[in-house]
């Protein structure tokens, strides 16, 4: 990302799962990184975190990430 202020959406869906992620980042002095995700995914915070800060510099971001899952797997 090349300024400050931006805004990003994407979604993706198969048969078995959806998930949707929104990335908002505003002008700020120092990095400040918050994540909001399901707690089943809570596991992922610190890779997402660790991501984020190797590819934003400086700034607010807000990262949201919702997931659903379909159907369940089911073995017989």
């Amino acid at each position: 990302m090349k300024s400050m202020t931006g805004f990003g959406f994407g979604e993706y869906q198969d048969e078995s799962q959806q998930l949707a992620l929104e990335l908002k980042c505003y002008n700020n002095r120092y990095l400040d990184i918050g994540v909001n995700i399901p707690s089943s995914l809570g596991l992922l915070e610190p890779r997402i975190r660790s991501l984020l800060s190797n590819h934003i510099r400086r700034g607010k971001v807000e990262l949201s990430l919702k997931y659903r899952q379909l159907q369940e797997n089911v073995a017989f």
